[in-house]
């Protein structure tokens, strides 16, 4: 269960700190 909760909670928080330091309209 650590697992699988550690590995989503990586990607969830990637997904909105990527956006947060890189906006999608300066990436694109």
């Amino acid at each position: 269960s650590s697992h699988f909760t550690t590995e989503g909670e990586v990607e969830f928080r990637s997904i909105l700190y990527v956006p947060s330091i890189s906006p999608m309209g300066k990436e694109d």
